[in-house]
């Protein structure tokens, strides 16, 4: 009897970690086409380690998963003709199965929060860090006219752009009074 228990939780456990290694396998891949896409279509990343990219090996990587399975954290080197860099990308899955095996098994959806590359040893002997997600640029307007619809005035950075626009003309106007005197 307990040399079937034995048997028997022997199984269970060699189950849960190969599903355990599975899941993080296909959570590194998944991880690994986001991060080849983004590092392609973006051409600073391409010229810093030179044309073309190529993710390293699996074993070389690292895979966090938070406790929920919710969100992913994931660090792999990618490497191009002159310099190498590793880069982490966090995501958040978009609903569905709790396990993330299963989730990753059906074709789920991760979302990328975060998408940083650290490039060793830029110029002065220090890492170059950069993101490789494309980045709006904010509309200072709209958001200038949010900010007053809501009551608040106008925010810190409109203020020191408005003065520093104003400043060149006070000076000018004052040199123009001087010439008139």
């Amino acid at each position: 009897m307990l040399r079937r228990l034995g048997g028997i939780a022997l199984v269970g456990a060699t189950t849960y970690m190969v599903a355990d290694a599975t899941a993080d396998a296909l959570m590194y891949l998944k991880a690994k086409s986001l991060v080849v896409a983004n590092a392609e279509a973006n051409e600073r990343f391409k010229a810093e380690l030179g044309a073309p990219l190529a993710a390293g090996p699996w074993y070389n990587g690292s895979v966090a998963v938070s406790a929920e399975g919710h969100i992913a954290t994931v660090t792999l080197p990618v490497r191009g003709s002159r310099r190498s860099s590793d880069v982490t990308v966090r995501v958040v899955r978009k609903g569905g199965l709790r396990s993330t095996l299963l989730y990753n098994l059906t074709g789920g959806d991760w979302e990328v929060l975060v998408m940083n590359a650290m490039i060793g040893m830029g110029p002065g002997g220090r890492p170059i860090s950069m993101s490789l997600l494309e980045q709006e640029v904010p509309d200072m307007a709209a958001a200038a006219a949010a900010a007053a619809a809501m009551g608040h005035g106008e925010c810190l950075p409109c203020q020191q752009q408005a003065a520093q626009q104003q400043r060149p003309a006070a000076a000018a106007g004052a040199a123009q009074q001087a010439q008139g005197s």
